[in-house]
């Protein structure tokens, strides 16, 4: 995907506003690199540090006992009908 971005003067430095599209992160860290006239971003380990959050923050909940089942759904909503059909 290509898209025209317009640069913004943020302080005494540069910066640019990326769309919503480009699905990105606040205070994620992006490998730049610069050659003559273009720069590439790499957003590769900031995906694999995102990815890594998810997993630990799913670990946690499951540490905390705060994931759902199937028992846990029937008890609740047993009386409607959930697990009937099992």
């Amino acid at each position: 995907m290509k898209k025209e971005l317009t640069t913004r003067k943020i302080g005494n430095a540069i910066g640019v506003i990326f769309p919503k599209d480009f699905d990105l992160d606040e205070s994620m860290r992006i490998l730049a690199t610069k050659n003559d006239t273009t720069i590439t971003l790499d957003l590769y380990n900031a995906r694999l540090k995102k990815a890594q959050k998810l997993i630990e923050n799913d670990f946690a909940q499951i540490e905390q006992e705060k994931f759902v089942t199937d028992a846990n759904l029937k008890s609740k909503f047993g009386k409607y009908g959930w697990g009937k059909n099992r």
